[in-house]
């Protein structure tokens, strides 16, 4: 049985999702070439707040996990101000992708959005992430979750060899 924390984030996920395409949910599934990114929960407040500790997630069309990590380049996917990510694997052939992820006091994500192939260049897709509180036992604790999709000339299958690295701080653009 899914806890009441568990079935939130599904929800919140998939709308997330669903919300960042214009395409209806079924062909937004069956497209062979769209992916997905996921800036994952938080757990309450970490390190003053000012940070997020969950993970960053690619996803195949089928939902496979092509890459998945905690902290990207070493560093948390989530920041207050942002942080860029440079993203590169073999089966991206040719495209490079740049992520951008803010988060809020409480360290969850605030926004989230992908460049291809230039840095500098205008955001492919973004989007505004959604979060909720929960009750344990000693507090209430924060939780959410930021995710994108596009469509690219991609070639990848579960647990591709992806090489993550932070290209700057506080990117200003999501």
């Amino acid at each position: 049985m899914l806890s009441r924390y568990s079935f939130a984030t599904l929800i919140l996920a998939f709308s997330q999702a669903t919300r960042a395409s214009p395409v209806a949910t079924d062909s937004l599934v069956k497209r062979d070439n769209t992916f997905y990114a996921e800036f994952g929960e938080n757990h309450g407040f970490v390190g003053g707040g000012a940070q997020h500790s969950g993970s960053f997630t690619i996803y195949d069309s089928n939902r496979n996990i092509v890459y998945t990590t905690p902290n990207p380049g070493g560093y948390a996917p989530c920041q207050a101000g942002g942080w860029l990510f440079k993203a590169t694997a073999d089966c991206f052939n040719g495209n490079t992708f740049y992520f951008d992820c803010d988060s809020t006091f409480a360290g969850t994500p605030k926004n989230c959005a992908m460049k291809q192939n230039d840095q500098t260049g205008s955001y492919l897709t973004s989007a505004n992430a959604g979060d909720s509180t929960y009750d344990t036992f000693f507090a209430n604790g924060v939780s959410g979750i930021c995710a994108l999709s596009w469509t690219a000339d991609m070639t990848c299958g579960e647990n591709e060899d992806v090489t993550v690295e932070k290209v700057s701080s506080n990117p200003g653009g999501t």
